[in-house]
């Protein structure tokens, strides 16, 4: 049930990636490509969330030093964690599978 051609796709891509926080707490991921672009708005704690490869997961989104990390419950189970470097100059995207630990995507982002 793990539709493989999305990721195929966005791994040729090169995405723009926003990552912002309001002073109510908000918190807004926007990531664009010629491809799709995707938005979410969520505050910490647990919502629910529809990914960008079309599975609807509860993710729990927690702060853990410099990383934004969310753990997205649902089938496959996943985890998402961006960990910023350099003061916020620079962004690892790291998507990983509990499941299968073997299987990893990490990406690197630069601020411009």
């Amino acid at each position: 049930n793990f539709n493989l051609f999305p990721f195929q796709i966005a791994c040729a891509l090169y995405p723009k990636a926003t990552n912002r926080q309001s002073p109510s707490g908000n918190i807004t991921i926007e990531t664009a490509t010629t491809f799709r672009s995707t938005s979410i708005t969520f505050k910490l704690g647990t919502f629910e969330e529809s990914t960008a490869d079309g599975r609807t997961v509860t993710t729990t989104a927690v702060l853990s030093g410099n990383k934004l990390i969310k753990t997205q419950v649902g089938e496959p189970t996943t985890i998402e964690t961006r960990e910023f470097l350099n003061n916020g100059t620079r962004m690892m995207l790291i998507h990983t599978m509990p499941s299968n630990p073997d299987i990893k995507s990490v990406r690197g982002y630069v601020k411009t």
